[in-house]
């Protein structure tokens, strides 16, 4: 079962915060082999690739700021029953698509105490599907 869950962001959360966030407009991509990326965005594109379709794009038309947003975009794998999910983190993102399994690292740092937390997004739900946003926070002790 196809899945859509598409994304429209652009996040500005101050002007100091949104300097912070890298790439945070989604306006600079670079190509890898056939794939487009965003910059600093880890998706599912590479694992992806290897059966011919990708979950991250790039989105032009009807950008609600800028020329470019991310669209995401949940698939069926071929010859599986599985769903590779639509998703993009910050940082680096591993995964096992037959296991299930993502393990999510890096990420950048948060120096402000931002009052609020605003952007635009779209969700196309079928079924089952739910559409989040994440934001987690941790507490980064360099010495252990």
């Amino acid at each position: 079962m196809k899945k859509i869950f598409t994304l429209f962001a652009a996040l500005t959360i101050s002007a100091g915060a949104f300097a912070q966030i890298p790439n945070a407009s989604f306006e600079s991509w670079t190509t890898s082999g056939s794939a487009n990326n965003p910059d600093g965005w880890g998706n599912l594109n590479a694992t992806t690739g290897s059966f011919m379709f990708y979950t991250c794009e790039k989105g032009t038309t009807g950008a609600p700021d800028g020329s470019a947003f991310i669209k995401l975009t949940s698939k069926s794998v071929p010859l599986t029953t599985s769903v590779a999910p639509a998703v993009a983190v910050t940082g680096n993102l591993a995964v096992d698509l037959a296991a299930g399994t993502y393990d999510i690292s890096g990420g950048f740092a948060w120096s402000t105490r931002s009052a609020n937390l605003t952007g635009k997004w779209q969700h196309m739900g079928s079924g089952s599907d739910h559409g989040r946003i994440i934001v987690a926070f941790s507490k980064w002790n360099t010495a252990t």
